[in-house]
């Protein structure tokens, strides 16, 4: 899923994009020669032909102050590519695990409150309207019996959210790997 993140694949291209800036700047330490030929017809009275030929070399002079710099900073500018989509990795991972690990745990705090913690807030409830009903106990008691089970509810609805948020980020991730994947494949055709 990580390797397939839109961003991910982004680093990818600025890392790809600075090797071959590295690839040209080292060609462009190499001398250049070049041999032309050329010639002109000259049309008109007293005019001849012209034939022409040039030769160019390049000197590597200096050539630790101006080329090998240029490809140490585009060297430095690729391992800038690369740390940046290892951090990217690293941040999207730990945010995958996150997610992961808040699901699991909403899911088991769920768990915990269906089958320990509602049945106790209600079973209290009911004992104290059976109470109640028989003049055992006041109705505040009661009343604050029935605020515990709302508030219990309502925390099992938070709960309920914060799972479905964990999920959403997870599903977030894999369907923009999906489309992702659908686009690199479009682009290749």
């Amino acid at each position: 899923i990580i390797e397939q993140h839109p961003v991910h694949a982004a680093h990818l291209r600025a890392q790809s994009t600075a090797e071959v800036d590295i690839a040209l700047a080292r060609e462009a330490s190499v001398p250049d020669k070049t041999f032309e030929i050329g010639y002109g017809f000259r049309s008109g009275q007293n005019r001849s032909d012209m034939i022409m030929a040039q030769v160019t070399f390049e000197l590597p002079a200096w050539r630790a102050n101006k080329q090998d710099r240029v490809v140490e900073a585009k060297q430095r500018l690729a391992e800038r590519a690369r740390e940046q989509r290892a951090d990217h990795v690293r941040q999207l991972q730990a945010e995958l695990d996150a997610a992961y690990s808040d699901w699991r745990l909403a899911g088991e705090r769920i768990a915990n409150f269906e089958r320990a913690v509602r049945p106790a807030v209600q079973g209290r409830l009911d004992t104290l309207a059976a109470a109640h009903s028989a003049g055992r106990a006041e109705l505040a008691q009661v009343l604050e019996a029935r605020r515990q089970l709302i508030e219990t509810r309502l925390q099992e609805l938070m709960l309920e959210g914060a799972r479905a948020r964990a999920r959403v980020l997870s599903d977030a991730a894999q369907a923009a790997a999906a489309k992702e994947q659908i686009q690199s494949k479009a682009r290749s055709v």
